[in-house]
């Protein structure tokens, strides 16, 4: 990829740490996805991507979107011919990470997890998919911010890093001493330089985002925290107004009625302008399976949609782990 060739190399001398041994720990990860479950249609029924090993178990972390009702999952590991069968134990919509373990051996190093509570702009930091030194990167931190999606998530303190990784999807963010410090999330044109240009980059999850939820995850697949309410309605800032880009199929929002180009004005009485503030408002209205009231704006019209929010988890086809 003209990306990957253009970018700057590790410089192994330079590190505290194996590079090579760190590198092997992140293995590619293919998941099948069967045809009725719900994320099929916008995330695919075959996904490729990275993951990291993270216990001598053959536990790997990787980004939700990945593995999320995956049926079938093999991972290739460097130097091995044969893949190994996976299996998908664990989503966390909240967080958008998911874990993957391996039913057989995989005779890898984990990558032991760090911490990105002290990283800012301008850490240097190794970013790399699988494929070992061919995939490394070296890359720097730009900024901290809170990150929005139209698909009903947040973070509060995303990892912005430049330049981009081709291959972001659940690749490793490795912190200045060797450990794991994020999950690859997205590309983004986002991350801005000092001279105000656009710098196409990655969004990583921190690791400390899981870490409160780890054992939860491994035990019983989901975090133990009540769910959020969840309307199934894609939202886009755009003109400084809140659109409706897409509204999942027998979801909660449609429903009730929503409609893309539908510009949704207020929740609850309260003004919202931005995606952080329409979700930190959905959000503070109480669990899953509350009434939520938003006000649109659909053509010239203002107009009142009531909608029974739901559990997004009950949505999807997940593993059952006792």
């Amino acid at each position: 990829h003209p990306a990957l060739a253009a970018a700057p190399r590790p410089d192994r001398a330079a590190l505290p740490y194996d590079l090579d041994a760190a590198l092997s720990a992140v293995v590619r990860l293919h998941a099948d996805v069967d045809d009725h479950c719900v994320t099929a249609s916008t995330l695919g029924v075959e996904r490729e991507g990275a993951g990291v090993v993270i216990d001598e178990n053959g536990l790997i972390l990787t980004v939700g979107y990945l593995i999320v009702e995956a049926r079938d999952v093999t991972i290739s590991i460097l130097g091995r011919a044969e893949p190994v069968v996976g299996e998908a134990i664990a989503y966390d919509h909240e967080t958008g990470l998911g874990m993957v373990r391996a039913v057989d051996a995989l005779d890898v190093a984990p990558l032991p997890l760090g911490s990105a509570r002290t990283l800012a702009a301008g850490d240097g930091v190794i970013v790399s998919g699988y494929g070992g030194f061919e995939q490394a990167i070296a890359a720097e931190v730009v900024m901290r911010q809170e990150f929005a999606g139209p698909w009903e998530y947040m973070l509060d303190n995303a990892i912005y890093t430049t330049p981009l990784h081709p291959y972001w999807g659940g690749a490793a963010l490795i912190g200045k001493d060797g450990a794991l410090a994020g999950i690859g999330s997205l590309y983004l044109e986002e991350p801005v330089g000092d001279d105000g240009d656009s710098r196409p980059g990655n969004m990583f999850v921190p690791i400390d985002e899981v870490l409160p939820i780890f054992d939860e995850l491994v035990s019983t697949g989901r975090a133990q925290r009540p769910p959020r309410p969840w309307v199934g309605v894609h939202v886009t800032e755009a003109e400084n107004r809140l659109y409706v880009t897409g509204v999942a199929e027998d979801g909660p929002g449609q429903r009730a009625g929503f409609r893309p180009g539908d510009a949704v004005l207020s929740i609850e009485g309260v003004p919202v302008d931005t995606l952080g503030d329409m979700y930190r408002t959905l959000w503070s209205a109480g669990e899953a399976g509350v009434d939520i009231r938003y006000t649109v704006l659909r053509d010239d019209d203002v107009m009142t949609i009531r909608v029974t929010s739901g559990d997004r988890y009950a949505f999807l086809d997940l593993p059952q782990r006792h």
